[in-house]
Order: structure tokens, then C-alpha cells, then sequence
């Protein structure tokens, strides 16, 4: 028999009974709630942009996107990316820093240098930032087009090329979910 634990409750895991014979005055099997962790859900919706199944966690959070950065992504992720961001593919290529004509060449199992796996991911984690600071990925999509006056009246797409322009449009973004505006 499972206990609810009320509204938060999501999963439970009910340990193994003993196999000695019941006591009746025994407590009943001990339930425990396993919470989901709101990073399992992020990490959900960036993997989703890129297209890519969330493997399982080997340690805590975004631990997990370590190995697959040093491993390099296949193409077919960055494909995906570009179709789900809505960006062109010489807008990636500035971005990435790399030709066009260079990301035309490769295949979809062609595997990406670690350099532009991690710039990829970091884009996917500002879109799913972003999806989820406007409640939706088309008005995200949007945003990035237009100018903003606290970027220097620039649009947050010419922030895309660096790492730091990346981590500029996330504390943006925090900024505008909690209401504060400069």
C-alpha cells in the first residue's frame, strides 16, 4: 500500500519487503519520495533543442554535459539546433566560428571538435532559458532579433559568438524573470 505524501509527491520507491514471515505489529514498507530536480528538467529541454536523448546521469546536474563535450557532438545535433532555434546556417557558422562552407561539407555523423559541441550546448541552455523566461520558445526566438537598450541598444543575437556574450543575454534573462529592468 503506497502513502501519498500530498501534492508534491511524483515517484515513490517502495523498498523490499523481508522475506521473514509479517508481523503484524510491524510498520508498513518504509515509502520514499523522490523528488524530480528542476536541473533534470532543464537539462530535459536542452537536450530536446538539440535533438538528443537525456543520458543518465553519471553524476550531479550538468556534470553530465562534460563527457559528451570532450567527445564531441555529432552534426545532426547542430542540424537540429538550427532548425529548432530557427537560426540560419551562416548565422551558425559566424557564431560557431567556423566557414559555412566548412559546416556544408560535413556529414550528419561527421563528430564536432569539442569547441563548438560546448558553444552548441551553451546556445541550446540560453534557448531553454530563454523558452522558459518567456513561457514560450517562439517569443524567446523574438527577442533575440530585436534590439534591447540594456545591450547597447543591440540585438541579443550579436551576443551569440562568445562565451561571454552568452553568460550576458542568462544574467539578461534572469533580470527579466524576476522584474528587474536597469
Amino acid at each position: 500500500m503506497a502513502v501519498y505524501l500530498g501534492q508534491m509527491a511524483k515517484k515513490f520507491i517502495k523498498y523490499a519487503e523481508p522475506t521473514t514471515a509479517p508481523n503484524i505489529l510491524s510498520e508498513p514498507p518504509a515509502v520514499m519520495y523522490e523528488p524530480v530536480r528542476p536541473l533534470d528538467i532543464f537539462l530535459k529541454k536542452v537536450f530536446a533543442l538539440i535533438g538528443m536523448i537525456q543520458p543518465k546521469a553519471a553524476g550531479p546536474g550538468s556534470y553530465v554535459l562534460i563527457p559528451i563535450i570532450r567527445q564531441g557532438l555529432p552534426k545532426k545535433q547542430l542540424d537540429h539546433l538550427i532548425a529548432s532555434t530557427g537560426l540560419s546556417l551562416s548565422m551558425m557558422a559566424h557564431i560557431l566560428h567556423i566557414s559555412e562552407r566548412t559546416l556544408h561539407r560535413y556529414s550528419s555523423d561527421t563528430t564536432l571538435n569539442p569547441d563548438i559541441s560546448e558553444r552548441i550546448l551553451e546556445i541550446a541552455q540560453l534557448y531553454a532559458k530563454g523558452a522558459e523566461t518567456f513561457g514560450d520558445l517562439d517569443r524567446f526566438k523574438s527577442w533575440v532579433h530585436y534590439p534591447s537598450m540594456a545591450l547597447g541598444h543591440k540585438a541579443p543575437l550579436d551576443y551569440l559568438d562568445t562565451s561571454i556574450g552568452i553568460k550576458l543575454l542568462e544574467d539578461e534573462l534572469g533580470r527579466i524573470e524576476h522584474g528587474v529592468f536597469a
